[in-house]
């Protein structure tokens, strides 16, 4: 199987909708708390106007390494770092 070219990579990844967040919700919680912490997270998520720095929020909360996602995404390890804080402050309002 050939290896894809980062930039072929980063464009998938960019280009993810939000309507894929459905893995960073636990499976456990009942139906309308689920429905409720998704909203919420497509609410912060939507805060975000840059869609690397969401597909960096993505990667990480669903376990990725801040160098796992600097190696997919073709960013330094510094960058990710600095893009992902930037991020989360604007989620937090």
């Amino acid at each position: 199987m050939p290896v894809k070219g980062r930039q072929e990579i980063r464009d998938r990844l960019v280009f993810d909708n939000v309507e894929d967040c459905d893995d960073l919700l636990p499976d456990s919680q009942n139906v309308e708390r689920y429905v409720i912490n998704k909203l919420i997270l497509e609410e912060r998520l939507s805060l975000i106007k840059n869609p690397i720095n969401v597909t960096i929020v993505k990667l990480s909360a669903i376990g990725y390494s801040d160098k796992e996602i600097a190696a997919i995404t073709g960013f330094s390890h510094q960058s990710i770092l600095a893009r992902r804080n930037r991020a989360i402050k604007k989620m937090a309002g």
